[in-house]
């Protein structure tokens, strides 16, 4: 694991279980670097100190993503993100989701967004609200009706900054879904 300086901070290197405090110019972290920053503290995008007392991690989640085959943008202001889709999501009101890079049958109704997700980040903890594709398979009538919804949904930011896993739930089924969203290596 690595650890990037942040001016005249005192750093933990979570390898050797190190502290320094160092005196160097910050690198560019580009969109998509995880920090380390002992500096942080209260609430918002930070985590926070572990059983041994150690350093928070603060974290970067802006960049791309891989969410279940489709690529979204995750942007971070504070503890607040977004993620919205690179392209377009369609919902088809018959069959489901619209494969990425497919188009619509041209049978029956569809809806569509950008947004994936919208979420508040605490203590490497995103919760917020993600959508979803209700669909009537057959001509089936879904109570929840057809098309696009929001719905509650839980993710966990990996230690190293580069996986949320957690879950949506699926008020349809009365169950959690899983979710896993991998970054996407810097071109």
């Amino acid at each position: 694991m690595r650890a990037i300086i942040i001016l005249n901070v005192v750093v933990f290197l979570s390898v050797t279980g190190a502290c320094a405090t160092v005196s160097a110019p910050a690198p560019d972290l580009g969109d998509d670097s995880p920090v380390v920053d002992s500096s942080v503290s209260g609430t918002g995008s930070e985590g926070t100190p572990d059983a041994a007392g150690d350093a928070p991690t603060a974290y970067n989640l802006n960049g791309f993503w891989d969410d279940n085959g489709r690529v979204i943008h995750i942007m971070q202001t504070g503890s607040e993100v977004i993620a919205n889709y690179v392209e377009t999501y369609i919902c088809d009101h018959n069959d489901g989701a619209v494969p990425p890079g497919e188009t619509h049958d041209g049978v029956g109704e569809t809806s569509e967004t950008d947004l994936d997700f919208h979420a508040t980040l605490n203590a490497g903890q995103l919760i917020g609200e993600t959508n979803v594709c209700n669909w009537e398979a057959g001509g089936a009538t879904h109570e929840l009706g057809a098309g696009l919804m929001l719905a509650p949904m839980e993710l966990t930011v990996s230690e190293d900054g580069t996986e949320l896993t957690g879950s949506w739930y699926n008020e349809h089924d009365d169950t959690d879904e899983p979710i896993t969203i991998t970054r996407l290596p810097s071109p």
